[in-house]
């Protein structure tokens, strides 16, 4: 079974504003290097896809996925993961 979620606006476009935004300022504050800015800001981007998984043997049978390789967000999830991993060792 599919279950397809249709919007009446492009969310994408109001998620590499913000995200742009964030990352002109971190820029500007020299948070990122030049590098970094450049890897994290997108130019083109995907929605996230949520998808579920069944689980016959369990109570609640349904597993919900949500993958958002490709999105805005996931490289910059990515580089913050990276300094969390460091900052917890």
């Amino acid at each position: 079974m599919v279950v397809t979620r249709c919007f009446n606006y492009n969310p994408i476009n109001k998620i590499l504003t913000e995200l742009k935004s964030l990352l002109k300022e971190w820029k500007q504050y020299e948070y990122l290097s030049l590098f970094s800015y450049n890897h994290l800001n997108f130019t083109n981007a995907n929605l996230s896809r949520a998808y579920g998984l069944i689980k016959t043997y369990k109570l609640n049978p349904l597993r919900i996925i949500v993958s958002s390789v490709g999105s805005p967000r996931y490289n910059l999830a990515k580089f913050l993961l990276e300094i969390l991993t460091i900052i917890r060792t």
